[in-house]
């Protein structure tokens, strides 16, 4: 009597257990709206620990399972999906999503050539800035190799993931129009590129029938870091639903170094906060959204608590391979004139990581809507001029003090001066840093002595005169 009950409560548990896994495996797979209608095909599995070789072998080997990224399997199976959670052979199931683009046909109002403008590329080419050196991944729909608007853009290898060939192309447009916001001739056709020396990588993955799916783009993505070191990725889709696999994705090429841009989706609501879009939603992905010639808000951009910046979206003229023009809109072209701004970032500090790209875009974005943050705007629109500004100094812990990075920005060039002060405010030393010229980016050791609270920097052109206003870094209480 005493088995009998033994077995029927181990029943119980087990299929109680079964339920709770099957509901919410499908909590997961209906949440959301209507962003790309939450279609999905198969189950990405997220293996555990305790999984035996030889079981995973046998499941591999029968093609039940196929090998995705790290401990990540692909299923077509749902019932072995939720047996492997049941059985602690996986931690984690969730749908393998498709992922939708963000753009739409035409515009409020039809604007020529506006977004260059508008952003003050200018200003940078004026120094020789123009994303010269930087690789761009256009993970999209491909690209027009013919087009008239890009013959003088620097195309490297790129791939296409849906026919797994090195030929390109784009029967979308998407992937190309992408690209001319980011590099485009200056010419008398369409748009102009804010960062037109850039090296644009074309990684295909949409066309007219096929959207990527979660584990496609999971391969994508490590490709462009990995396989075509990309410095930033361009990524101008979004999913309805957050994903492990695409967060562990995004994540990995963040902390390898990588900056990631994302559009922050087109389907906007009347709601106080708007839906919640990936990957722009993540933490370590610029998010954009959209605005028109006049910086106002897009109704048709997304608009939540994690857009960063916006940049220019609306009514943008792109030129077609047959010499053509088409209007568009959307995030999806926001989003780009980004990317090409952190090329030229890059370009004037090769070393400059992410997480300071991500800052300077925070930091000196043109505020705009409510004062400071807000949910419409993010911390602004993405200015190159305001992003480079006349001066700008940061410092990072090294093994002997601190190691500041530095530039000047102006016709002439100037100094960088600074002083310490101790924890009363008390001058305890000035440094003179050596002439900059226009346009350097320089690197030195900061080692302050025994008492010393805080570094003071001041920025000046060659005749004294002060170019920006004071930066002041407080030192650890043990340095």
């Amino acid at each position: 009597m005493y088995y009998i009950m033994k077995k029927t409560i181990i029943f119980i548990i087990i299929a109680a257990f079964f339920i709770c896994s099957c509901l919410a495996l499908a909590a997961n797979e209906e949440s959301g709206g209507d962003c790309g209608e939450n279609k999905y095909d198969g189950y990405l599995v997220f293996l555990s620990d305790d999984i035996k070789t030889a079981s995973l072998a046998e499941l591999s080997s029968d093609g039940e399972l196929t090998h995705v990224a790290d401990n990540i399997y692909k299923t077509d199976d749902r019932e072995l999906a939720e047996l492997m959670l049941i059985c602690g052979q996986a931690e984690h199931v969730e749908p393998d999503y498709y992922a939708t683009l963000c753009d739409t046909d035409g515009g409020e109002t039809v604007y020529y050539g506006w977004s260059y403008e508008a952003v003050e590329a200018d200003y940078a080419e004026a120094f020789g800035l123009d994303g010269t050196g930087v690789r761009i991944a256009v993970i999209d729909s491909g690209l027009e190799l013919n087009n008239p608007d890009l013959k003088n853009a620097n195309i490297c290898a790129g791939y296409d993931y849906i026919n797994e060939t090195t030929e390109m192309s784009d029967d979308v447009f998407h992937g190309t129009k992408v690209t001319q916001m980011i590099c485009a001739d200056k010419n008398d056709l369409g748009i102009t590129g804010v960062a037109r020396g850039v090296q644009i990588v074309p990684l295909r993955c949409f066309s007219k029938s096929k959207s990527p799916r979660v584990s496609d783009l999971v391969r994508i993505i490590d490709d462009a870091v990995n396989v075509y070191h990309c410095d930033v990725l361009n990524m101008s889709w979004t999913f309805d639903a957050n994903t492990e696999a695409l967060f562990q994705a995004t994540k990995k090429a963040y902390d390898a170094g990588a900056v990631l841009v994302a559009a922050a989706g087109n389907v906007s609501s009347t709601a106080p906060q708007g839906r919640i879009l990936y990957p722009a939603a993540y933490d370590h992905v610029i998010s954009v959204s959209s605005v028109n010639k006049n910086l106002s808000y897009v109704y048709s951009s997304q608009h939540n608590s994690h857009v960063t910046v916006c940049g220019p979206g609306e009514g943008v003229t792109f030129i077609m391979a047959d010499g053509t023009s088409l209007i568009s809109s959307g995030t999806s072209f926001a989003a780009p004139c980004v990317s090409g701004e952190a090329a030229i970032l890059l370009q004037l500090a090769p070393d400059m990581d992410n997480a300071t790209v991500m800052k300077l875009f925070k930091e000196r974005a043109v505020d705009l809507g409510a004062k400071d943050y807000d949910i419409y705007y993010g911390y602004g629109f993405a200015n190159i001029r305001a992003l480079l500004d006349s001066s700008w100094v940061d410092l990072k812990p090294a093994d002997e003090g601190y190691i500041a990075s530095a530039w000047i920005l102006n016709e002439d060039g100037g100094y960088i001066t600074s002083a310490s002060y101790d924890d009363a405010g008390r001058l305890t030393g000035t440094s003179l840093y050596k002439t900059y010229n226009p346009r350097e980016y320089v690197k030195f050791t900061i080692v302050p002595k025994s008492g010393d609270a805080r570094e003071t920097f001041f920025f000046f052109d060659r005749d004294m005169h002060p170019l920006a206003e004071k930066c002041d870094f407080f030192f650890d209480a043990e340095s």
